[in-house]
């Protein structure tokens, strides 16, 4: 990854969320989940071969609805195990990226919030054909600036599988070494749910297009940090895409 080395904010746990499982429940204990009342979506559809169908919501930023040229690429979230598009962590993303000037895709995975009704079978881990057949019905009008993608927990795994695709396996980290477009991958040491002595023995400096960044405290889709209302880890993915969205 060509350039100046990027500078990532510090993550330091704000309070009273210190600890691993407070900065991973948070979110469960306030049900608090931004609005995007002012960002009106656009339901969509996407089919595939099976017969079942995602949905998914997109939402664009003020700028590019009242016609300003020169719009940003399109990021397209992908929740986790038991999420689905208004999981808290997504609908924050959201907001924070269209405030950014970012178009966004809040995607559900086969069988997850509305799309469940118009699936028999269910998402996993490593279904990344499922993210291939979405991605390859994207026209211009969608995708004409470009695509972001963004995964979360098992979004994260399916994401990472699909990039460096490899042939029938679930788990995405034999596939890094394949993956070939710039990518940043965010986990906290102290993550509770996925241990992170899975990416110790990982050769990061194998790969140039991969930049890990693990912050010693956040718990699991947590980081609600000093500093800011905005989780870590939403501030850090801005910077990412500021350098790569162009």
């Amino acid at each position: 990854m060509a350039g100046a080395p990027l500078t990532f904010p510090r993550f330091r746990s704000r309070m009273p969320w210190w600890g691993r499982d407070l900065q991973t429940l948070r979110n469960y204990i306030l049900k608090k989940e931004p609005s995007l009342t002012d960002y009106p979506a656009e339901r969509l559809e996407f089919p595939m071969t099976d017969g079942d169908r995602l949905v998914a919501s997109l939402h664009r930023p003020h700028r590019e609805r009242e016609g300003v040229q020169g719009q940003r690429s399109l990021v397209i979230l992908i929740h986790g195990l038991t999420g689905s598009e208004d999981s808290a962590y997504i609908r924050t993303s959201a907001r924070h990226l269209l405030e950014q000037g970012y178009p966004v895709l809040r995607l559900n995975l086969r069988g997850a919030g509305p799309s469940q009704g118009l699936c028999r079978s269910r998402y996993h881990a490593g279904r990344s054909e499922d993210l291939r057949q979405l991605l390859g019905q994207m026209d211009g009008r969608l995708a004409g600036s470009g695509l972001l993608l963004v995964g979360y927990s098992l979004g994260g795994n399916l994401m990472l599988k699909y990039l460096g695709e490899a042939g029938r396996r679930a788990m995405a980290l034999p596939l890094l070494p394949e993956i070939r477009v710039p990518t940043l991958i965010i986990h906290a040491r102290n993550d509770p749910w996925i241990p992170f002595a899975s990416y110790r023995d990982v050769d990061w400096a194998a790969n140039p297009r991969l930049l890990p960044l693990f912050a010693r405290g956040g718990g699991h889709v947590g980081f609600h940090g000093r500093g800011s209302p905005v989780p870590w880890h939403d501030r850090c993915m801005a910077v990412f895409f500021a350098r790569y969205a162009a």
